[in-house]
């Protein structure tokens, strides 16, 4: 034997790869992917406007006004801090820090007067769900 005999039987298929007439070898069913929607599920947002729209104006207004002075008090102190550990600007740095510790206390006194307010009743039509 020589080593073209040897190496023709690997050219052919082995016995469980060869297919019988007109059968296919294993069929396999691919599974499709769900095509995307572009709507998003909202089943509460009805509901959410309804109870939104009851709210009274001056606890929307202390809400916001809260918010706002986090954002700017956190912002400030952390911006006062960078400036300050990093000596880019050692003046700035002290004042932002002061400035929004000052204004972080000043947001806790408005959100205690605030729940103070609340709980007294001062907002009508306010219901509570506590």
């Amino acid at each position: 034997m020589t080593d073209d005999d040897r190496l023709s039987d690997l050219d052919e298929p082995l016995p469980e790869d060869r297919q019988s007439e007109g059968k296919s070898a294993v069929e396999v069913e691919t599974p499709r992917p769900k095509r995307p929607t572009t709507e998003v599920p909202t089943p509460r947002s009805k509901e959410l406007r309804a109870k939104s729209a009851d709210v009274d104006p001056g606890v929307r207004r202390l809400f916001w006004k809260l918010i706002a002075l986090y954002k700017v008090a956190i912002l400030g102190f952390v911006l006062g801090v960078l400036f300050w550990v990093f000596g880019s600007h050692p003046t700035r740095g002290p004042a932002l820090v002061v400035g929004g510790t000052v204004l972080f206390v000043y947001a806790l006194v408005l959100t205690r007067r605030g729940k103070a307010r609340l709980d007294d009743g001062e907002f009508e039509g306010t219901e509570e769900s506590t």
